[in-house]
């Protein structure tokens, strides 16, 4: 560590530590008073960490700092206030679908930019515990300590890694683990949102049954391909809900700018907003920059 990493590191003041983890301290930067977390690592990929700090991937804590000292990775990121999906269950037992909905295709949002990226980077460590929800319904992963790039070619994964009831069958020795294996791992915790178990214990009702069960299915090569395949699988079950119990717009509202959030407020001034677009539209008269004649529905 050079003298200038200790000096940054030594602006910030531990406060604690965060759960039981002795390797994650909440802490304060001694100048700005902004709190941050504060992450020492002895498994870690350095380049999937660097590129996560230069990206600034939404849904993804901002990364501020990254330090060597000796085998260790010393991580500043930022401090996301909310709550872990696991704590959120402890609470409620089980979610209605509208509200596991949303936050399913906005785990799929982050993870796309995470798979699409060359070479992609895959989680491999999806649980409730690694998901934080924000009070304004943001979604954030966390905890990339076993994130890999994805390499062409190799047949099986170096290091056997990930956590037991959430890892794939190819993350303990069946293959080589790709975007297919975070989808598997989507699939559990859908269900974990939907009935508070794991699959393996209570499968979700018809309406989503299908669904999970495509994502946690044995081969990868029959699971979807990509976020996006569930995504629009999640997307086209969504009408199947209207009328039913549990269903609320936010499934439907929670990818429309001033909408995401749920925040009332933002809502009303939202569809003020696009009210008053639309009514300027269908009033306004359009003519030609050159003559100056109104534009006939033709020219349109």
């Amino acid at each position: 560590m050079t003298l200038e990493e200790e000096y940054r590191l030594s602006c910030y003041e531990e406060l604690t530590t965060l759960g039981n983890h002795n390797h994650i301290y909440l802490v304060k930067h001694k100048l700005s008073g902004e709190i941050f977390v504060k992450k020492v690592l002895s498994r870690f990929s350095l380049d999937v960490y660097k590129q996560l700090r230069d990206l600034q991937i939404p849904g993804i804590p901002i990364i501020h700092d990254l330090i060597l000292e000796n085998n260790s990775l010393i991580l500043i990121e930022d401090y996301i206030h909310g709550q872990t999906l696991e704590q959120l269950l402890e609470e409620q037992t089980t979610l209605v679908y509208s509200d596991a909905l949303a936050i399913m295709r906005k785990l799929c949002d982050v993870l796309k930019s995470l798979h699409t990226l060359t070479p992609p980077i895959i989680h491999r460590d999806l649980k409730l515990s690694n998901i934080i929800l924000t009070s304004e319904n943001l979604v954030y992963i966390v905890d990339f300590d076993t994130a890999r790039y994805y390499e062409s070619g190799q047949e099986q994964d170096t290091e056997l890694l990930g956590t037991k009831e959430y890892a794939p069958p190819e993350q303990y020795g069946f293959g080589q683990s790709d975007a297919r294996s975070d989808i598997y791992a989507l699939g559990i915790i859908f269900n974990r949102l939907l009935t508070g178990e794991y699959p393996k214990h209570q499968l979700a009702d018809d309406r989503y049954r299908s669904i999970i069960s495509k994502c946690i299915r044995w081969n990868p090569e029959e699971r979807f391909q990509t976020v996006e395949e569930l995504k629009t699988a999640l997307h086209d079950n969504i009408s199947s809900d209207i009328g039913k119990p549990g269903f609320t717009l936010s499934s439907i509202h929670s990818d429309i700018p001033g909408f995401r959030t749920g925040k009332l407020w933002k809502m009303i001034l939202a569809f003020f907003g696009y009210l008053s677009f639309l009514y300027c539209s269908m009033t306004s008269d359009f003519t030609n920059a050159k003559t100056g004649l109104p534009l006939t529905e033709l020219q349109l």
